[in-house]
């Protein structure tokens, strides 16, 4: 029975009227107690409550069916402002979070809605290593932001990415965690250009032909 769904209307004048009196009062009009319908207050209540019982269970069935990536981290102090849903890590800070190993500083923690939302690390440099697909990635900024919202890990203030045989520099690198790409671009007039180096063999003429 979905109790929030239902509407019941009354005419006034089937609800008996009575009045009860008080010591101060010499008249008494008294209407028959069997013409009253008493409520069924835990049916009543249940009906109230039932909504939101059901509003609940969806938000943790939705909780219990979304991935979680555990997340650890090593500091030597701790702040934690639960009204902002922000934690601080200062000092020697080590965090591993699923593939990706990272050192700093200092690292903020931003959560939205009881989820991690943000990462951001600052250090001289931060240091980080990922576990990736295409070969083992190991970069260095001055700061480091895990975009968990976005699946984007953005490297800026001379930034760069090792990843196998290929090198990445520049003030501003993404590492795309989703799809594995990487891209970088020059973020203001007259800050340093991108710098790629590709070390992969060339081919030789020697290599295309026919066998």
């Amino acid at each position: 029975m979905d109790c929030g769904s239902i509407s019941t209307a009354v005419p006034w004048s089937s609800i008996p009227m009575f009045i009860v009196s008080s010591s101060h009062n010499a008249h008494t009009v008294r209407t028959p107690m069997k013409n009253i319908i008493k409520p069924s207050w835990p049916l009543l209540f249940a009906c109230i409550l039932l909504p939101f019982l059901a509003e609940a269970e969806e938000a943790k069935t939705i909780r219990d069916q979304a991935p979680t990536t555990a997340l650890s981290i090593q500091a030597d102090q701790l702040s934690i402002d639960k009204d902002k849903q922000f934690s601080r890590y200062t000092g020697h800070v080590q965090m591993t979070y699923a593939d990706k190993r990272l050192t700093a500083e200092q690292v903020d923690i931003h959560f939205k809605d009881g989820a991690l939302s943000d990462i951001i690390a600052t250090g001289n440099p931060v240091t980080i290593e990922i576990d990736d697909p295409q070969g083992k990635i190991h970069g260095e900024a001055g700061e480091v932001v895990f975009s968990l919202t976005e699946q984007i890990l953005r490297l800026t203030s001379s930034a760069r990415l090792d990843r196998d045989l290929d090198h990445f520099s520049g003030e501003w690198i993404e590492y795309h965690m989703d799809t594995h790409q990487i891209s970088a671009k020059k973020p203001v007039e007259g800050g340093e250009q991108v710098k790629m180096i590709i070390r992969a063999p060339a081919i030789t003429p020697d290599s295309t032909q026919e066998k």
